[in-house]
């Protein structure tokens, strides 16, 4: 997250302003509502979902093991009481 000096990592999205985008995952899990906000319920599955299977949303992300980098499948490092607690911050980050 920009102007976080602790947020260094390196696989990943930028999650700066997360809360406030349209979509995540470039664009792969949209959440606009048909006024143009943010469609917060849809915002949540979304976040979700991108947590639990980010290779199911975008083969070959930077949050998935591909080739050998990235942090690997996060719904076999976290459970799905812990992925909602994360989903629910991330609506926080505007």
């Amino acid at each position: 997250m920009n102007g976080n000096p602790r947020a260094v990592g390196v696989a990943g999205p930028n999650l700066t302003k997360v809360a406030s985008r349209l979509s995540v995952a470039a664009g792969w899990l949209n959440h606009r509502a048909e006024d143009g906000s943010v469609d917060v319920e849809q915002q949540y599955a979304n976040f979700y979902k991108w947590i639990k299977e980010p290779n199911t949303v975008k083969p070959g992300n930077l949050m998935w093991k591909a080739n050998g980098g990235g942090i690997g499948e996060l719904d076999e490092l976290l459970t799905d009481d812990e992925i909602r607690k994360i989903s629910l911050y991330l609506q926080t980050l505007k």
